[in-house]
């Protein structure tokens, strides 16, 4: 009888413990919610990011036509907007060109005289492109060198460009013409040229 009470109490001991001891175990559902997702937070910097807004390119390409180019002729680092017929037969007539190829009416030729150095690697590449910074209003050629790391040696030959542009995509506001998207240094001439907002259309 004695030992069947020892049984009785041992028993309601173990049972007391295990109902009061905490318990450490989670569902799914609990572990799912309380526990921190590092994929979350990386998808949504994932999302910020590619959400961010671009900035805008501020050059952009002008339609145009090549009327000539690498012509050995001009006054290096200047440039010159022609607008009437009268004014282009003289330059017309330099460059080799006809005359009555350009409509006034619907298009002015702007002139950019470079300087192509005699160094092999610092010719120029054929003409890629007319540019028009909308930041510092200001229209040039994209002319690039065989090898833009090259030291070129200092002895410069003219190199002309001529360009027909329709008036309808001309800027809108004041802008400038030059031979580089940056004015040339205290070396040579300034040759940029300004043009004044409805001047040419």
């Amino acid at each position: 009888m004695t030992s069947m009470r020892r049984l009785v109490v041992v028993l309601l001991v173990l049972t007391t413990s295990c109902s009061s001891a905490p318990s450490t175990v989670q569902t799914a559902d609990q572990a799912t919610t309380s526990a921190p997702s590092s994929i979350a937070a990386t998808s949504t910097t994932a999302s910020v990011v590619a959400g961010a807004p671009i900035e805008p390119e501020p050059r952009r390409p002008v339609p145009y036509r090549l009327l000539a180019e690498a012509l050995p002729i001009g006054d290096p680092y200047t440039t010159a907007v022609i607008s009437d017929a009268a004014t282009y037969v003289a330059i017309a007539a330099g460059a080799g060109l006809d005359p009555a190829d350009v409509d006034f009416d619907t298009e002015v030729v702007f002139v950019f005289n470079l300087a192509e150095s005699s160094t092999p690697a610092c010719a120029f590449l054929p003409v890629m492109d007319l540019l028009f910074d909308e930041t510092e209003q200001h229209l040039y050629p994209l002319a690039l060198r065989i090898d833009p790391k090259s030291m070129c040696v200092s002895i410069w030959s003219p190199y002309q460009i001529i360009f027909g542009v329709s008036r309808d995509v001309l800027p809108q506001g004041d802008f400038s013409i030059g031979v580089d998207e940056r004015e040339p240094g205290g070396c040579c001439d300034d040759g940029v040229t300004f043009v004044a907002a409805g001047e040419l259309s």
